[in-house]
């Protein structure tokens, strides 16, 4: 695995110091957008779910190629994915990304992620299996997610919600 710390020497010796740290906000920034745009267009053409949801995947695919962590931006994607696809239908596609978005959240050992979010997972997981008619999954979840949302006050609302 190549350390970050060498490539942003390389970058910034190459490169006249403050363009590699240009690149890297702009490159931020750019994930941001393309999800920000991709949103957009989806609100304005909810008939075109399927068009969205290829765009989404694909912005994640080269997310995932591209950075060198996965980190709460690509929770946030793929949350959204996993709507997308129960609103296609696609259950099995929607539970399992959320399945993995689970253990991305549940690893307490990445500084990058912002584990708050396993919260809205589990509460999406359980809200999920309530439109499905699966009391037990739903419960489980449900749980999970008032648990969760307990240790992060912030999240407090969820737990009310979630409790109602």
């Amino acid at each position: 695995m190549i350390r970050l710390d060498y490539i942003l020497f390389i970058l910034i010796y190459f490169n006249g110091g403050t363009l590699c740290f240009a690149q890297v906000d702009d490159d931020i920034l750019n994930w941001n957008g393309e999800f920000n745009k991709i949103i957009q267009s989806q609100q304005k053409n909810p008939e075109r779910l399927p068009v969205h949801i290829d765009k989404l995947r694909k912005l994640v695919s080269n997310y995932e190629i591209n950075q060198l962590n996965l980190d709460s931006s690509y929770i946030i994607m793929n949350n959204r994915l996993s709507d997308w696809y129960f609103k296609s239908g696609d259950y099995d596609s929607g539970l399992k990304l959320l399945n993995s978005l689970v253990a991305i959240c549940k690893n307490e050992s990445s500084p990058f992620i912002d584990h708050s979010y396993l919260a809205s997972v589990y509460y999406n997981l359980a809200y999920y299996y309530e439109m499905m008619n699966l009391s037990e999954p739903f419960h489980l979840y449900m749980d999970s997610s008032i648990q969760v949302s307990q240790k992060f006050p912030n999240l407090f609302t969820n737990a009310i919600k979630a409790y109602e």
